[in-house]
């Protein structure tokens, strides 16, 4: 993915798979390197499936705007963790995820 030098990039998704149990989860991931950002932020929420079946992405964006460039999620009920980072090591941003199941 790649975003314009004038405004940059923002992007989220939701990735599904089954946890060790065989309960369809979800993990949500989020992130932006924006010209109105000060540096990559990145925003994480994993659990049932079904908790983002009707997602208000509106407010995802409000709360990727007041993170930062670290997320670690996790939700005990489906044992699912999700942590992730984004960094500019050449200029360019660079994110990375690893998803627990």
């Amino acid at each position: 993915m790649s975003g314009t030098f004038v405004t940059g990039v923002k992007a989220a998704m939701v990735y599904s798979a089954k946890n060790k149990a065989g309960v369809e989860c979800g993990w949500l991931l989020a992130f932006s390197d924006t010209t109105n950002s000060s540096g990559g932020r990145v925003f994480a929420e994993c659990g049932h499936k079904g908790k983002f079946s009707n997602i208000n992405w509106a407010q995802v964006e409000q709360k990727l705007e007041k993170s930062g460039a670290i997320a670690k999620a996790s939700d005990v009920e489906t044992g699912t963790s999700l942590y992730a980072g984004i960094s500019r090591p050449t200029g360019k941003s660079a994110i990375g995820a690893v998803f627990l199941v």
